[in-house]
């Protein structure tokens, strides 16, 4: 399914339709306008649209995401950021958090982003957390983007009360069956390996 706004331009005149794309991807238009003389991809995707008059929906989607690579968000990732890097230090070789079906995992050491936290739903991405900033991509729904943040936000809190609310785990998807860790909303070990508190919430 096209997830771009899709217009239909038939009925309108050859020299309209340029036009009427800038005015519908005004953010869009600029990066290839700003980007184009220094980079050849841009420069032959304004090329494209200035002959055709139009971008394909790859091509939109190549134009959006370097738009949204550009203007991430900042967040205060750091809390976060830190517990996956304790997992890891604890021997936790694929550390993942997952809310419902939003997983965040961190990147290998031989990944393009070694460290990040990559975020993902129903294995589509949604975009990654590094230093202190979340690099979303148009796909990325606000409901999935509200748990992120919230995520990102207060980590301790969230995973608790999510294993408080579902007595499930966030961490190693089981289900909490010992009194206290139903209380804390996570086990032992899991509350351990990525540096949790024992406190209750």
């Amino acid at each position: 399914m096209n997830k771009f706004k899709t217009i239909k331009y038939e009925d309108a005149h050859e020299e309209l339709l340029l036009d009427l794309w800038i005015k519908d991807n005004p953010e869009d238009y600029k990066w290839l306008t700003d980007s184009a003389p220094e980079n050849t991809f841009a420069a032959s995707l304004l090329s494209f649209l200035n002959t055709h008059h139009y971008l394909t929906d790859k091509q939109h989607q190549c134009v959006k995401m370097n738009v949204c690579k550009e203007q991430p968000l900042e967040v205060n990732s750091l809390e976060l950021e830190e517990k996956f890097k304790t997992a890891r230090q604890n021997g936790v070789k694929w550390p993942k958090i997952t809310l419902d079906t939003l997983k965040i995992k961190m990147a290998g050491d031989n990944s393009r982003n070694p460290g990040s936290l990559y975020v993902t739903e129903h294995g589509n991405y949604y975009g990654k957390v590094s230093h202190g900033k979340f690099y979303k991509v148009p796909e990325c729904s606000p409901e999935a983007a509200e748990k992120i943040q919230k995520l990102i936000s207060d980590p301790e809190m969230t995973v608790k009360r999510y294993g408080i609310e579902t007595g499930q785990c966030c961490i190693c998807s089981r289900t909490l069956t010992n009194p206290e860790s139903i209380k804390l909303g996570m086990g032992p070990i899991c509350r351990t390996s990525f540096g949790f508190s024992g406190r209750f919430i």
